[in-house]
């Protein structure tokens, strides 16, 4: 198959991370098919090796009006010009028409769960523009012949939502990421003296951080060993921070439990996981979270929101509480910290929960199949190259 490659909707975060390494696994072993790509300059993909099956074309798109136009007319362009049989957008909406299949792997929770608590704590601004994007995304979604998730969960909820029928849906997992390659677990027990709850994600609305001030006030009310809990914020008056900041403002005796030490690059999150005694990710809305991944292969137990998307993702492999109920995940957050039994469960089953997943040739595979669905050609494979 020759297949056009839209990768212009990611920039950041877990997205272009999930982006550079599926780009570096199709120069591995994707060699069977010819791969163009779409990218957006400065973000990385210039730096990996390339076969000779793949070429980048590197375009700016910067703000939505360049966006949306490089994704409906340059690329549909550039699928007749390169003989493509599919346009792939493998996170996100990509163009609304194109004049061969499309295939598109939508990792946005947002718009799968109406019902979320994120609505009715979401800014004006959010509210007023959010709708306009999930009725782009819709549109797009409804004339894709084939739609990638990463859990049965989000399979289920867009196909009630956007009217789809359950078998347009491929379900591709999430899978370690790759600097985990070589890291050693953590210790158990731990070592770290205050104990550390680490919580790692961005201030987005999502991540629900600001209730980490009154489950540090929770947390502060039992009597345990000395901890602290490690968020990977910056100081105050950050981007995003407002609702973290003024909740912090609003429990002052949790502030001395906290400690915010910034945005910190993939290659550094191996010393902090293994200097962790818990992990916690309240989050109100999620895909497939890297978090859940990280915190199970370095075996540290995990107390996470007890919803849909977290308990196909996690398994067994967690304790679960109501995200916005502050003493029930304190609850969950002392038992984790405190009872041997708990720890070993909970390591072992994340352990086996890693183990399960995909590894990123698995995961290339699904996509080719998605990719070959939709065209209906015979199942494709993926060639291994060189080493």
């Amino acid at each position: 198959m020759r297949i056009l490659v839209d990768l212009v909707p990611v920039s950041r975060g877990g997205g272009l991370q999930n982006a550079l390494n599926l780009w570096r696994e199709i120069g591995r072993s994707g060699s069977d098919h010819q791969w163009h790509a779409f990218v957006r300059p400065g973000v990385g993909f210039d730096h990996l090796p390339t076969g000779s099956h793949q070429t980048l074309e590197v375009v700016e798109a910067r703000g939505l009006p360049a966006r949306l136009r490089v994704e409906n007319v340059r690329i549909p362009d550039r699928a007749r010009s390169f003989g493509a049989d599919v346009v792939f957008t493998p996170m996100g909406a990509g163009p609304l028409r194109a004049p061969v299949p499309r295939v598109i792997g939508w990792h946005d929770s947002t718009v799968a769960y109406p019902e979320s608590a994120l609505w009715r704590q979401a800014s004006l601004g959010f509210r007023a523009v959010e709708p306009l994007r999930q009725r782009y995304a819709a549109a797009a979604a409804q004339g894709a012949a084939r739609i990638c998730v990463q859990t049965a969960t989000m399979a289920r909820r867009l196909g009630r939502v956007w009217g789809i029928e359950p078998e347009r849906f491929h379900v591709v997992p999430n899978g370690p990421s790759a600097f985990l390659v070589g890291e050693a677990p953590a210790a158990e027990p731990p070592r770290a003296d205050p104990l550390r709850i680490l919580v790692i994600g961005e201030p987005k609305p999502s991540k629900n951080l600001e209730i980490l001030p009154r489950v540090a006030a929770a947390l502060s009310r039992r009597s345990l060993p000395p901890w602290e809990m490690i968020v990977t914020v910056g100081p105050r008056g950050g981007p995003w921070l407002a609702p973290f900041d003024a909740a912090l403002t609003a429990a002052p005796d949790a502030e001395r439990h906290i400690r915010r030490v910034g945005p910190v690059p993939h290659a550094e999150l191996g010393e902090l996981y293994r200097g962790a005694a818990v992990v916690l990710l309240p989050s109100l809305l999620e895909s497939f979270s890297a978090t859940y991944v990280e915190a199970m292969h370095f075996g540290v137990p995990l107390v996470t929101s007890d919803l849909d998307f977290a308990r196909d993702i996690c398994g067994r492999a967690a304790l679960y509480a109501d995200p916005l109920d502050p003493d029930a995940l304190a609850e969950r957050l002392a038992r984790a910290l405190t009872d041997a039994q708990v720890r070993s469960t909970l390591r072992a089953e994340g352990f086996a929960t890693v183990a399960a997943l995909p590894d990123w040739r698995a995961r290339l595979q699904r996509y080719v199949d998605a990719c070959a669905a939709a065209v209906g050609a015979p199942e494709a494979t993926v060639a291994v190259g060189a080493p």
